[in-house]
């Protein structure tokens, strides 16, 4: 009987996970540098061999992944900004 193959993830990376405070999975609030708009995504992972440190998250509003600045992150944001960022990407049927 032929052995089962183990299961790799795609998605595996060398590039780091973590920055500062910042871990991989952490939800947070950020600027897009593509448009300049304000949204809510998961954090995926960080390029910091640049000059400006960036991190590559998962967009919850647009659905698909984003590039930030780790200096623009935010993870206090006002209550009811933030509430509106859910409630948009909510409306947009994208699950956190």
């Amino acid at each position: 009987m032929a052995k089962k193959k183990k299961h790799k993830s795609k998605y595996s990376t060398s590039l780091p996970t973590s920055f500062g405070t910042f871990n991989a999975g952490d939800q947070v609030t950020f600027t897009r540098v593509s448009d300049g708009g304000l949204s809510i995504g998961r954090i995926w992972y960080f390029y910091v061999n640049i000059d400006r440190p960036s991190v590559l998250l998962i967009d919850l509003i647009l659905g698909n992944f984003q590039l930030g600045r780790v200096d623009e992150l935010n993870t206090d944001i006002a209550h009811k900004e933030k509430k509106a960022l859910w409630a948009k990407a909510k409306t947009r049927g994208i699950r956190s």
